[in-house]
């Protein structure tokens, strides 16, 4: 394997090793760390409704997690080395391991409050280890035709939610039993994991930092390769920004026919989802097609159909329209990082995957209080208006590079 994390030759081995040893290890580990994410936003009515926790608790931790979140993954691609694999699959058993502690800390006989924050908080920074891991793996061992194996990465947040869910149903929402079933799940996960993991070649198995492993540039980085990079950054961030509204659409509509059936509709925005990053990822590799200008596509037809939801008078078009944001929203939500790592120079290589770590979750973030200023000030149908100028914003910025990267090529050439 190629010293270079960006200029990775592709190993000639079957698709089919691909998927077994890379590709379903991956996916299954994905889904598990995305499933206890899921978690506290299942078991939050709960806990308030016993008085475990308050509102302004529940919004404290997931704050806090998410900024642990983003300072994990901007670290851990400066300093990760040695067996990827193996770490990774460490990495997440502990992350199992902390669920079956969080399960006894939420207990109604056994719970506290602190302990609980605790080993939530620390649970989010083993979870945010995890997600720059993979990115390097994936780059190192997955072939240059990618975008449909990302794809699949990228439902793991959805097919997640789905199963923590449907674990959540099974236990009757009693927390405890939640966090103890996700413990099972995930040490069961990691050990499968693991056993699929490669074994040939050990001597690429083994991976020093990306710091270390940088070549000295040719001279500084120029000043429109800067303004590319953090062009792509702003885009992951709007990216991440934009899918927060999706916990704002329910307060906009104006049917009172409809309002019974918005679970059904995040179920809907969620199969759209998964069904839109999926078809993303294989078209583009099919046919050879730009990514980002799918992406640039996909959210202004995002916004579009947001814009259209509040107005649906039926039950059939409420659900159908759900589906087709979820469709065209997740395409750039789940491949605007891709994005950004293929279109810099490998020098930057560690920068772009550390920086795209603060991006995501930070995008999280930073959707609160903006989003609840402008609501105080303006008022709910405000956001109508605005909603699609935040998709609109992410197609401009993704426009913007392709000319600066049109122009860096041009220069190039000379």
């Amino acid at each position: 394997c190629s010293s270079d994390l960006f200029h990775f030759q592709p190993m000639k081995e079957s698709r089919s090793f691909y998927f077994v040893h890379i590709l379903l290890p991956l996916f299954m580990s994905c889904t598990g760390w995305n499933r206890v994410r899921r978690a506290l936003g299942e078991c939050a009515p709960h806990f308030i409704q016993r008085g475990f926790f308050t509102q302004s608790n529940y919004a404290l931790m997931n704050t806090t997690a998410f900024i642990v979140y983003g300072l994990s993954k901007f670290i851990t691609s400066h300093v990760v080395k040695g067996n990827l694999f193996r770490m990774y699959t460490l990495l997440f058993g502990m992350v199992g391991i902390l669920c079956s502690l969080e399960g006894l800390a939420s207990s109604s006989t056994t719970g506290n409050y602190s302990v609980f924050f605790a080993l939530w908080v620390v649970g989010y920074a083993c979870m945010g280890t995890l997600w720059p891991i993979l990115c390097i793996v994936f780059n190192q061992w997955l072939p240059d035709v990618r975008g449909f194996y990302w794809s699949v990465i990228c439902c793991c947040s959805s097919i997640g939610t789905i199963l923590c869910n449907t674990l959540s149903r099974a236990v009757h929402g009693n927390p405890s039993s939640l966090f103890y079933a996700l413990s099972i799940a995930n040490l069961c996960n990691a050990f499968a994991s693991y056993s699929l993991y490669p074994s040939k070649r050990p001597d690429e198995m083994y991976y020093a930092s990306l710091d270390s492993k940088k070549e000295e540039s040719e001279g500084k980085s120029s000043c429109q390769s800067l303004l590319s990079l953090s062009l792509l950054l702003g885009a992951v961030f709007i990216s991440t920004f934009n899918r927060e509204w999706l916990l704002v659409f329910p307060r906009l509509l104006h049917a009172p026919s409809v309002l019974p059936h918005v679970p059904s509709a995040i179920s809907f925005i969620e199969i759209g989802g998964i069904l839109g990053t999926l078809w993303c990822g294989y078209v583009s590799d099919a046919y050879h097609l730009s990514r980002a200008h799918i992406c640039e596509a996909a959210s202004i037809l995002a916004g579009i159909v947001f814009a259209a939801l509040p107005w649906a008078s039926s039950p059939l078009a409420f659900l159908l329209l759900s589906f087709l944001l979820g469709f065209f929203l997740y395409i750039p939500f789940s491949f605007s990082e891709l994005i950004a790592m293929e279109s810099v120079d490998a020098r930057l290589a560690s920068t772009v995957i550390s920086l795209n770590g603060l991006m995501s979750p930070f995008g999280s973030v930073f959707s609160g209080l903006p989003v609840d200023w402008v609501i105080r000030t303006f008022g709910w149908k405000c956001l109508s208006f605005l909603v699609p100028l935040c998709f609109c914003a992410f197609s401009l910025l993704l426009w913007t590079n392709h000319l600066v990267q049109r122009r860096l090529n041009e220069r190039k050439d000379l």
